[in-house]
């Protein structure tokens, strides 16, 4: 499998990135920016600043092109509020606004789940992270209380394996500065 990685370290801040390109529904407030004081690994980040209507996604231009079906992904993010606590990490996205097509793991209110769109229709699919306990999904895995865990930098893996009717999808996610569980928190079969 071929790795890929980006952390914005040579990119001017304030504008978009140079290797990401919009895709879907165009975004206005996309940028590179400096990380907030006591972020202890001093990167740069990819910000979204507003979110205009429908679908907004950042494809990286290295990966495009790339046939490779089977996904390993991990991403460090943050939301700044509450309201901003909506997070969404898209694999094998193609197609365009409207018929968008995609699989996505997705933090969503008290909820983290896979998704995915055939011609630009969303579906649940496999369990979702809250489902045993009724608890947030931050609540699984560490101390937030019943708040969304605002400015706290995270890290969410997602793999994707298989193709047709055996696609396999998993996730977990954890603090930053913390070790990576063994375990993953989803871990299904879309059929």
């Amino acid at each position: 499998m071929t790795q890929y990685s980006e952390d914005f370290g040579g990119m001017t801040t304030g504008i978009d990135p140079t290797n990401f390109t919009n895709r879907y529904d165009s975004e206005t407030g996309v940028t590179v920016e400096d990380p907030a004081s006591g972020d202890a690994e001093n990167q740069r980040a990819l910000t979204i600043t507003n979110a205009d209507s429908g679908i907004i996604l950042q494809s990286f231009d290295d990966v495009d092109g790339d046939s490779e079906e089977n996904i390993d992904m991990a991403i460090r993010f943050r939301c700044a509020d509450d309201n901003a606590g909506e997070f969404k990490l898209f694999a094998r996205a193609s197609g365009s606004a409207g018929s968008e097509e995609y699989y996505a793991i997705h933090t969503s209110g008290n909820v983290l789940r896979f998704y995915r769109s055939i011609a630009g229709t969303e579906t649940g699919i496999g369990d979702s992270y809250d489902t045993d306990t009724g608890s947030p999904w931050w609540e699984r895995f560490h101390d937030f209380g019943t708040n969304h865990p605002t400015g706290e930098w995270l890290w969410i893996r997602m793999r994707i394996n298989g193709t047709g009717a055996t696609v396999t999808t998993q996730a977990r996610i954890w603090v930053d500065g913390q070790d990576e569980p063994t375990d993953w928190h989803i871990d299904d079969t879309d059929t």
